[in-house]
């Protein structure tokens, strides 16, 4: 029988680190792949802000 509350969980944007994947289609496996993919690079780009700022004020109270 199909479990709405199982689907409705295995296609959920939260990803759960560390979680039992064996329950997982390879679509969905697809699908967290590239959200963990988007999210990795968002995280990138954040640290690339930071490091940015913190070398700005490095130079700023350098001199």
């Amino acid at each position: 029988m199909f479990d709405e509350n199982e689907a409705q969980f295995t296609r959920s944007k939260d990803i759960t680190l560390g979680c039992d994947l064996s329950t997982f289609s390879l679509d969905d496996l697809d699908e967290r792949i590239a959200l963990l993919t988007e999210e990795i690079e968002r995280m990138k780009n954040e640290k690339i802000k930071k490091s940015k700022s913190l070398d700005a004020a490095h130079q700023f109270f350098k001199s």
